[in-house]
């Protein structure tokens, strides 16, 4: 399938799409649907909730006509252990997101002509 696919930025109003994709994400990585916790949907949303509130998480849609196919999502590192330095220069930073098309996307293929940010 050859597309035009469009990026917007995601509003809070998407998180529920947003949790969905980390949810196949965790079976696309081959996890069991068994082994995922009953509540992952409210686990997820609260954790885009806080990481939107306490580590600038933003997530973007990708659209081909009128099917979402696919999403990003990022926020600053905010370490595997407690800050404890004071200086600004420890602070985590986005420098960049890079989504490359015609990669996998909710376990398929799109080939993409033309790449529209809205």
């Amino acid at each position: 399938m050859s597309s035009k696919a469009i990026i917007q930025q995601a509003t809070p109003e998407m998180d529920k799409i947003i949790a969905e994709h980390f949810y196949q994400l965790w079976l696309d990585n081959n996890v069991a649907a068994d082994l995922i916790d009953d509540d992952w949907l409210e686990v997820t949303l609260k954790f885009i909730q806080q990481a939107r509130q306490e580590a600038k998480f933003q997530a973007f849609i990708a659209q081909v006509e009128t099917e979402i196919v696919g999403s990003v999502s990022c926020q600053l590192f905010t370490g595997l252990y407690p800050s404890i330095r004071s200086d600004p220069k420890a602070t985590g930073r986005v420098i960049a997101i890079m989504v490359i098309f015609g990669m996998f996307m909710l376990n398929r293929i799109i080939v993409v002509k033309e790449l529209v940010l809205s």
